[in-house]
């Protein structure tokens, strides 16, 4: 028995981590910018449309440097760099990688340091893991992560440096997810080289979003259906407004602003895309492609989309969590970043 079938032996016949076993930690404290961002959202739905707009800009100008400052573009050309390597170069990256993580997480992170000291792992063991040995260690509930978000929060981050971001709960609970800035902009390089410059454009051009922030704050409200964000030259448009009577204002802010390519929910594009077909209504333009997520992008639902916008529609899975991602290539395939 090796020392890594020992600790599995010797933990849980279920593989997860009991309830109770660590000392709690104290909530982490919204950062100034988030604290700012939410008292802007409170006013934003008492605000006449050009207000909003220009709210949505200001929160742009903040969410750019977040996203798109600091290292993102070395992390971008790392990206590119790590995509012409050879199998056996990238087998070795990702085994330093997670022995990396899994020294930093036992050494700071106050859950991982005392669940898995009490099994008897340590950082030495840890820095001899491999991929494989992965399977050793138990597994971590989504009602631990729920319930103990601030354990999760490495000691040598600053307070002030976390954004807080919450899931949408698709699979139960939603929960809460610390981010730093840093962490954010690599997350986002990776869809800079992996997503959007596959399918042929860039984060940096003008484009749409049809996703589910209540840019159009009731549900009772006039046209337009949508806002637009100067800073990143983003047209967002709102996915609970969308319904064959209201389809027109939809065509008409992509007309408008006409966004290099099209991002968001993809039942709701290919919902746009049914409605627009069904009226015989058409872009005044060709946008370059669509980068969608959310949900599957059936064969389907691929045909009718292309149809209605002229344009390829790419597949993109990721999680608010920022631990995953998996894009489309030009060649219809799924890769998960490293």
């Amino acid at each position: 028995m090796t020392q890594f079938q020992s600790i599995r032996s010797n933990t849980f016949c279920n593989n997860a981590v009991p309830e109770g076993e660590y000392p709690a930690h104290a909530a982490v404290a919204a950062s100034r910018t988030d604290r700012c961002l939410h008292a802007l959202e409170t006013l934003y739905p008492r605000l006449p449309v050009w207000l909003q707009n220009l709210g949505i800009s200001v929160y742009g100008l903040a969410y750019r440097h977040e996203r798109l400052g600091g290292q993102f573009l070395k992390a971008v050309a790392d990206f590119k760099e790590r995509d012409g390597w050879d199998a056996n170069r990238m087998g070795r990256f990702v085994e330093e990688q997670l022995r990396r993580v899994l020294v930093h997480a036992i050494q700071t992170v106050p859950f991982y340091r005392h669940t898995w000291a009490r099994l008897g792992l340590t950082p030495g063991q840890l820095a001899a893991f491999r991929v494989e040995n992965l399977l050793f260690l138990p597994v971590t509930t989504k009602d631990t992560l729920r319930t103990n978000a601030a354990d999760f929060v490495a000691d040598d981050v600053a307070r002030s440096q976390l954004h807080r971001y919450y899931t949408s709960g698709s699979t139960g609970m939603p929960i809460t997810s610390y981010v730093t800035s840093e962490g954010h902009r690599r997350f986002l390089a990776a869809r800079e080289a992996r997503s959007f410059n596959w399918a042929g454009v860039s984060i940096h051009s003008p484009r749409s979003m049809l996703g589910g922030r209540l840019v159009v704050p009731h549900a009772n409200s006039r046209p337009p259906y949508y806002r637009y964000n100067l800073v990143e030259r983003q047209v967002y448009f709102s996915a609970y407004h969308l319904s064959p009577d209201r389809i027109s204002s939809y065509v008409e802010g992509l007309n408008r602003y006409r966004p290099e390519f099209l991002t968001g929910y993809a039942y709701s594009h290919y919902a746009l895309a049914r409605m627009m077909l069904n009226r015989g209504l058409h872009l005044a333009y060709k946008p370059k492609a669509l980068v969608l997520s959310s949900e599957k992008l059936t064969s389907e639902m691929k045909q009718t989309i292309q149809q209605a916008f002229c344009a390829r529609p790419y597949e993109e899975y990721g999680a608010v969590e920022q631990c995953v991602l998996a894009t489309e290539c030009e060649c219809g395939n799924l890769h998960v970043s490293t």
